[in-house]
């Protein structure tokens, strides 16, 4: 199973590999990267900042994407400092 994309080796540069799952199929993509990977989406990010939005992640995504985190968080139950109540 390959190491997920957020270790320690992706912040450098070097080749990276990542799966892709869409529609029951798996695409295995290598990345080459002359700089950390995450450095790239920082620059994406700020590329987009101005229209309000990624044209390539688009708010549907991002808000279903936080509603599968949110799930996850409450299944194992963790919540964060400013989620409690006094």
């Amino acid at each position: 199973m390959p190491r997920p994309s957020w270790l320690e080796e992706h912040r450098v540069a070097g080749t990276s590999v990542i799966e892709v799952e869409s529609d029951g199929t798996t695409r295995v993509i290598e990345v080459v990267a002359e700089r950390g990977i995450f450095s790239y989406e920082a620059d994406h990010v700020a590329r987009s900042i101005d229209a309000g939005q990624s044209p390539l992640v688009p708010w549907a995504d991002t808000l279903a994407n936080m509603r599968t985190l949110d799930r996850w968080r409450q299944a194992v139950g963790l919540r964060y400092d400013f989620e409690r109540t006094s």
